[in-house]
């Protein structure tokens, strides 16, 4: 049985964040947006961000290990996976502002061997009980890429990394708190 994406975002922990949406989408591109809010503050949560292998899922890596992801938080820094089989680089990063912005430009997994461009952005901001973090990713490439078929995929697998990276800013939030 398959679980609309609303209820798989609920359970996966979303409750009370916006849910993930493909904002645009046609052959030749698409456009998706994710907000969750998290009760880590806002430098906790930047830290965190810069460490994928803590929160990036393994079914979505090349090397089946998270532990095997880093991102060197810097200009031109690399979003990169490095195991004893081989090495990707996933995104580069474009933009990074301490504590409120990771701009990075790849095209993630498939999408990669597809000649497509994509520009995956989180932004953080501090609200009263913890931090907003919004994600918006944006590909394009030929009409040939069919990337309207792409959207739904790519949307699911990064509400799974946002879910993720909720649940360590949460856990994180919790222990500051107590």
């Amino acid at each position: 049985m398959k679980l609309p994406l609303v209820a798989l975002l609920a359970a996966l922990g979303y409750a009370g964040n916006a849910p993930a949406e493909v904002t645009e989408s046609s052959a030749s591109s698409f456009a998706l947006a994710q907000r969750i809010i998290v009760i880590a503050d806002q430098p906790a949560s930047f830290q965190a961000l810069l460490h994928p292998e803590r929160w990036w899922s393994k079914a979505h890596t090349w090397s089946g290990s998270a532990s095997n992801l880093s991102l060197d938080a810097r200009g031109g820094g690399c979003f990169c996976e490095r195991w004893s089989g081989g090495e990707v680089e996933h995104a580069r990063v474009l933009f990074i502002r301490n504590d409120s912005l990771v701009r990075l430009e790849g095209a993630l997994g498939p999408m990669q061997s597809m000649a497509v461009t994509g520009v995956l952005e989180f932004e953080l901001t501090p609200g009263k009980d913890g931090t907003q973090i919004d994600l918006r990713y944006r590909a394009t490439g030929a009409e040939a890429s069919k990337l309207d078929a792409i959207a739904p995929s790519a949307d699911k697998m990064l509400a799974e990394q946002m879910a993720a990276l909720k649940a360590l800013l949460d856990a994180q939030g919790q222990a500051a708190r107590q």
